[in-house]
């Protein structure tokens, strides 16, 4: 194992408007007493907007579009895999040419332009330094949440103003606006539309069993950000089932009329993979699709594990399979038939580093353990147990018994909140809090003791 060596965090990062970590910090003193101080102070809770250098708001400065779109995408609270990606997740770029020198924006940019929240102003420029409009920033929480231009008809901005006061999202704005959107009233409409946004993009439900009737056969390829197969949209809700070997896979094979021989998978485990599938099509994208279960992605994988269970793979031999959360996903893994899995101890915040090949588990080991194999896998608490964070602040934690050690967490960091049953859930970076007990990992082989993997136990 590499010498491990601390960053040392000179504390002069700028707390600026669009600054990723800001948990629960007091509203400013030029935001108090005032009408919009709810919405405010909601948005800096979540991490959407913090204040300025100075610790002031400037609630009637302006925005720059590349500033109200991150603080739109950032009410979302997509996956860190969104918007950096992952081993197994490639994030699509917006393409736009005139994003130099904004960086800390891209991935918000991006994940908007993916989305249809935001659009370029043409000639493949977004123009993130100009100002933004007041219309503009309502068209951006419309979309967010859920709102399209097809969907509302009529022509813009008339019929997003339309929508807009119908569903209340000028509660608490001057009756006259300003063409260009200020602080206090970007904080305010957006505020005034979270319920909506999450509403958008609340989970959905599990699928319940495969589907068999009116399926296509083709074989094709994942795209690297898992949203086409063979060029087709794949739906954001899609089902995927595994079912037989590739082998097996043809035109003319029969399908078991046994649902209960199809096992859910995740679309997750198929970046830039190439298979054979059944799939189902509506509204011009796949929404279901059967895959063989020994394809999907290879190389290392690491994440919490829920729960294991016994299973048959595709010949009928028992193996063992894992219910885990991967780069902050649900996915399930079939591990190799004899693999010898750890005992998983709910809760524990143990981190396993899992070894694929075409989506099949071959080896798994978790940190501190002789048989590693990745180029680089530690446990930065190194009691390999929970300990309570003595300081957070500008995006790096501090522990107890350690804190003039700071440890910068990425932006492209997993995070996982163990709840009360000892059951891992998704979290955010807005869920790392001074006081909060945590085992911090790093699975990146570069200079420094970043923090890739966050286990929060929240109780």
């Amino acid at each position: 194992m590499k010498r491990r060596i601390f960053k040392a965090l000179a504390f002069v990062i700028a707390l600026t408007l669009m600054a990723t970590s800001a948990a629960f910090a007091a509203v400013p003193q030029d935001v108090t007493g005032k009408n919009y101080e709810s919405a405010v102070q909601a948005l800096m809770d979540i991490g959407a907007i913090t204040g300025d250098t100075d610790g002031l708001f400037h609630p009637d400065d302006n925005l720059t579009r590349a500033q109200a779109c991150s603080i739109v995408i950032k009410t979302i609270a997509p996956p860190a895999s969104e918007l950096f990606g992952t081993a197994t997740q490639f994030v699509h770029q917006s393409g736009f040419t005139d994003l130099g020198g904004y960086g800390w924006a891209a991935p918000y940019i991006n994940y908007a332009s993916n989305n249809n929240i935001a659009k370029g102003i043409g000639n493949s420029r977004f123009a993130p330094g100009s100002l933004v409009t007041t219309d503009q920033m309502i068209t951006f929480v419309l979309r967010a949440a859920g709102y399209t231009d097809a969907a509302l008809g009529g022509n813009w901005p008339d019929n997003y103003k339309a929508k807009a006061a119908e569903l209340g999202l000028y509660e608490g704005l001057p009756e006259t606006l300003p063409v260009n959107a200020t602080k206090w009233m970007a904080a305010q409409v957006t505020y005034n539309a979270m319920d909506l946004i999450a509403a958008a993009h609340a989970k959905p439900a599990e699928p319940g069993k495969v589907d068999l009737a009116g399926l296509t056969f083709g074989t094709g390829r994942f795209d690297e950000s898992i949203t086409t197969y063979a060029g087709i949209p794949l739906a954001k809700n899609i089902a995927v089932y595994t079912f037989g070997e590739k082998a097996d896979y043809n035109e003319s094979m029969t399908l078991s009329k046994n649902t209960a021989n199809y096992m859910l998978s995740s679309v997750y485990k198929y970046k830039n993979v190439s298979t054979p599938a059944w799939y189902k099509m509506s509204g011009g994208q796949i929404v279901q699709l059967i895959v063989p279960y020994n394809v999907g992605f290879s190389g290392y994988a690491y994440g919490v594990i829920n729960s294991t269970f016994t299973t048959m793979n595709a010949e009928d031999e028992k193996v063992t399979g894992l219910e885990t959360l991967t780069a902050a996903r649900e996915i399930t893994w079939l591990c190799e038939k004899g693999l010898s899995v750890p005992t998983v101890i709910e809760g524990s915040g143990e981190i396993y580093e899992m070894k694929t090949t075409a989506g099949e588990v071959r080896h798994i080991t978790k940190s501190g353990a002789d048989d590693i194999m990745g180029k680089h896998f530690i446990e930065i608490t190194s009691t390999h147990a929970f300990t309570k964070i003595a300081d957070y602040e500008n995006g790096a934690i501090a522990l107890v018994g350690s804190e003039t050690a700071y440890y910068e967490v990425k932006d492209n960091a997993s995070v996982y909140i163990v709840n009360e049953d000892g059951e891992y859930a998704a979290g955010s970076r807005t869920s790392i809090k001074e006081g909060r007990e945590v085992r911090l990992y790093d699975v990146s082989d570069d200079d420094y003791d970043n923090v890739d993997i966050v286990v929060i136990d929240q109780y």
